[in-house]
């Protein structure tokens, strides 16, 4: 049976706002869950937590408040900027769990298994240092529903005892009391810790001291409920042709950390009419999918190290020429990070002069504006946009020189926007480098035009006038100033 992980139905609210900190008592009752541009819900190990909870937007805005006596809290987050990272502090300081909201509007709990889920989700990199960094990358809600349905199957029996439901019951979303009933029963009678420091974690229930956790245990059969499918309504099964069925040989170019897979590795990939992908002739992997429709992408997942491999193009006649990795199946989805792709090296551009073949665009500004990303921006291939699009995302994978170092150009709407026949919302450019975003611009209530940029749809072409990029402000950024891009960029 193949397992079908569902997304949250959310109300769909962006809006980029202000710096708050304040902490008051103001929470209401643990029976007022999810109250207009809130994030509610219960803090507890079992016990209730006594502390306060903190929430990260993706701009780097947090706010706090201090928990209620029964664990229960809620925050205004109107102005906070989805997705949300979020922890709970203990009063004495001593304890800190984290937790994940994919919209500013819904209930999330904070507890172990949440903590857990989101360690597992983020293949236990220190939540501690992505809290401190968030940005609103590196977490997918997939990945975190995956997490926790991998923490119901390990208790199953446990979480069935408790009158729940373990193919189905959200310990993330669904509303509980800390009353020692129920979920929080539950708790009471678990004890997980999770080692940041040393990526790893122990999970053990007293009353059965052989328990083992299993993380590859199959998760088949568990599908939350009151959710929108990403596997399901946007997903439906990829064919591979007996044309493209066969061995490539492609070399890896990075553009972001993060994947485990260095620079310039080359690994052979076989493919399969049966749908198979053969990497180095020992991984498998199996059931492609297309997303939205798009005929052009076959898309696999890579379980183990949280990875989707997409192959293109898979269409009769073309050639298959590459495969994208990154860490969900379209730049569309919250949270979508692009790693890098696996192409031919011996037809990748050189990177000493521009092709012309995708476009191209100068940028300037400052004196370390040319010294971070050289003067030229050339992608090294066209970016499959569908009919109705939310972001464009153009990848100069050059070999670095002292001309150009290469980046990532991205133009994005909310989703439920269309960059093509846009109304007034918000919009965001922002340039990548190594993986941070180095110049970024955005607007709640924008237009194209008020980035100086047009797009043709039916030439699929970007062009930019004088868009001026201001210097993203963070600690680890190193872009000062303005930079001012010029040119055309061309998409498939």
């Amino acid at each position: 049976m193949q397992t079908i992980i569902k997304r949250i139905l959310i109300v769909p609210v962006l809006i980029f706002g202000l710096f708050l900190t304040a902490c008051n008592n103001s929470n209401p009752s643990s029976n007022e869950t999810t109250p207009a541009a809130g994030l509610a819900g219960t803090a507890a190990t079992g016990a209730p937590i006594k502390g306060f909870v903190f929430a990260k937007d993706a701009s780097g805005n947090e706010i706090n408040i201090a928990t209620m006596l029964d664990g229960s809290f809620t925050l205004d987050a109107a102005n906070l900027t989805a997705p949300i990272v979020l922890k709970v502090v203990s009063e004495d300081g001593l304890k800190t769990y984290y937790s994940f909201a994919e919209t500013n509007n819904q209930t999330v709990n904070i507890t172990p298994l949440t903590h857990l889920a989101l360690f597992l989700a983020v293949n236990k990199i220190n939540l501690d240092t992505l809290y401190d960094d968030w940005d609103g990358s590196n977490i997918t809600l997939e990945n975190v529903l995956v997490a926790q349905a991998k923490i119901n199957a390990n208790l199953r029996d446990q979480i069935t005892e408790k009158g729940l439901d373990p193919n189905s019951y959200n310990f993330l979303t669904t509303p509980f009391v800390a009353n020692s009933t129920g979920f929080d029963k539950l708790l009471d009678e678990i004890r997980v810790s999770v080692d940041l420091a040393n990526s790893s974690f122990s999970f053990e229930i007293p009353a059965l001291p052989n328990f083992t956790f299993d993380e590859a245990i199959s998760v088949d059969g568990i599908s939350f409920e009151n959710s929108n499918p990403s596997n399901g309504l946007n997903e439906s099964p990829a064919t591979i042709l007996a044309e493209h069925a066969k061995q490539y040989t492609f070399t890896f170019t990075e553009s972001a950390p993060g994947s485990g897979i260095a620079d310039g590795t080359q690994r052979t990939f076989a493919l399969g009419t049966d749908g198979s992908l053969v990497i180095d002739g020992s991984t498998t992997l199996t059931n492609p999918v297309l997303y939205k429709g798009n005929p052009y992408e076959a898309i696999w997942t890579d379980n183990t190290n949280n990875l989707k491999y997409a192959a293109s193009s898979i269409v009769t006649g073309e050639t298959l020429r590459e495969i994208n990795i990154s860490n969900n199946l379209n730049y569309d989805q919250t949270g979508f990070k692009f790693y890098g792709q696996f192409n031919d090296a011996s037809s990748n551009n050189s990177g000493s002069t521009c092709s012309g073949t995708y476009g191209s665009v100068t940028l300037s500004g400052e004196a370390n504006v040319t010294a971070l990303t050289g003067t030229e921006f050339c992608p090294g291939a066209g970016f499959e946009v569908p009919e109705r699009a939310t972001a464009i995302y153009f990848t100069d994978n050059v070999i670095p020189n002292t001309t150009r170092k290469g980046g990532i150009i991205a133009l994005q709407v909310h989703y439920t926007n269309n960059l093509f026949d846009m109304s007034p919302g918000f919009i965001q450019l922002k340039y990548t480098q190594d993986g941070t975003i180095v110049y970024e611009k955005y607007l709640d209530n924008g237009t194209l035009n008020d980035f100086n940029i047009t797009i043709d749809a039916d030439t699929k072409t970007v062009n930019f006038n004088n868009t001026v990029l201001p210097a993203k402000a963070c600690n680890t950024c190193t872009g000062e100033g303005t930079m001012i891009i010029n040119g055309s960029l061309i998409f498939n």
